[in-house]
């Protein structure tokens, strides 16, 4: 998996603060399995959202999941 494009605004101190219209775009590697979230952005403190996650690879979707400090996509085929 690659992440294409993850713009965060500002990072200091630990943390990461997405900006107003940030997109996440993954490309995925087709055949391998992505059975649990795959972490893309990990600050001490996270700001923000995603305002869209795109996957670039064609039968892929990829939802978001935040625990903690740490961003991550879960991906689905679809």
């Amino acid at each position: 998996m690659r992440v294409d494009h993850a713009f965060v605004t500002r990072a200091d101190a630990g943390t990461a603060t997405l900006g107003p219209g940030v997109t996440l775009a993954v490309t995925v590697t087709p055949g391998r399995r992505y059975d649990a979230p795959i972490p893309v952005l990990r600050a001490g403190r996270l700001r923000g959202r995603f305002a869209e996650v795109v996957v670039t690879t064609p039968g892929f979707r990829a939802d978001p999941v935040t625990y903690g400090d740490t961003i991550a996509v879960r991906l689905r085929t679809v």
